[in-house]
């Protein structure tokens, strides 16, 4: 009970933390609140005061979340949560209204939307929305609850999100129908878009030099730009066999590891997420088998990889 009264004296500002901590922007966090700045200002205060540390650092009229900041936050979300989706469960209401779903396009086409008719055959209440979502913010989207479920090629191992392995795939370099092609050296490729210009996220071995003639943000305008006329571009197998495109059969290029993507729960706790992302395994498992370039990943309910685990 001492734990209890402990927290009881600062529950109810934490929603106007969360507020002004994702936004670091007093005006914009009591708009979302319904309140006015100096009263959202205020609660920030007096919440800092209760735990004894500022948790922004602030300059020039101007905050920022400090690291006591961040770790409040997360420790926020997760409780904040963990309370909606339980008594979502309780109210019977996890399998309705939006779920929210991120996949890059090609894979969307082959492991996300064929499996929606089944779903919602099952679950007609759920409305699915499907994005293409930047991978550098993709976990916190999952965290902070803008995302449901993500389907994404090896993702960096995070110790506040479930990751289960849903297939393998082969890359390939693949160009147009009509192209020959003797001496991959002389072909023009379009990559992804990195910050970093001098790596490329595709399977194309580092080590190896190649002609880039441009970079886009989505494999579906990579294919689009290889039938207008630039000669190459590395995809999954999977994807370039339905793209239409000819594969050249090129040997060294780095497999990757599609995985699906959700909120860590409590034990027991049947999500949204989880519900969803059980139908999408159960689909792509008996259906991958049936593309190109695809292996099969086997999981179990206790598969959570960590931050000390290797994504396999």
């Amino acid at each position: 009970m001492e734990r209890a009264r402990e927290v009881a004296q600062y529950w109810s500002w934490l929603p106007a933390f969360r507020a002004v901590a994702e936004t670091e922007h007093l005006p914009t966090a009591a708009k979302a609140l319904c309140l006015s700045p100096s009263a959202v200002s205020r609660t920030i205060k007096l919440l800092e005061e209760e735990l004894g540390h500022t948790l922004f650092d602030r300059s020039q009229g101007r905050l920022e979340l400090n690291e006591r900041g961040d770790v409040l936050l997360a420790c926020v979300r997760a409780s904040m949560r963990l309370v909606h989706e339980g008594t979502e469960v309780m109210r019977d209401a996890q399998l309705r209204g939006a779920l929210r779903v991120s996949a890059p396009a090609g894979l969307a086409n082959l492991f996300l939307l064929p499996a929606v008719p089944a779903l919602l055959a099952r679950h007609p209440h759920l409305e699915p929305e499907i994005e293409s979502e930047n991978v550098a913010t993709l976990a916190e989207a999952l965290q902070r609850g803008g995302l449901d479920i993500a389907l994404v090629e090896n993702p960096a191992p995070n110790s506040t999100l479930r990751m289960r392995p849903l297939v393998r795939l082969e890359h390939d370099v693949f160009v147009r129908p009509e192209m020959r092609v003797t001496d991959l050296d002389v072909l023009r490729f379009v990559v992804p878009l990195e910050t970093d210009l001098k790596v490329s996220s595709d399977a194309w071995p580092q080590s190896r030099p190649r002609q880039i003639a441009l970079r886009v943000s989505c494999a579906t305008m990579a294919i689009d730009a290889v039938r207008r006329g630039l000669d190459a571009v590395v995809l999954p197998v999977c994807v370039g066999v339905d793209s239409g495109l000819k594969r050249l059969h090129t040997s060294g290029l780095r497999t990757s590891d599609l995985m699906v993507l959700s909120r860590s729960s409590l034990p027991g706790l049947s999500t949204r997420a989880e519900i969803v992302a059980d139908a999408i395994s159960a689909y792509v498992e008996e259906h991958a088998c049936h593309l190109d370039g695809v292996t099969l990943q086997r999981w179990t309910a206790a598969t959570i990889v960590s931050e000390d685990a290797k994504v396999a």
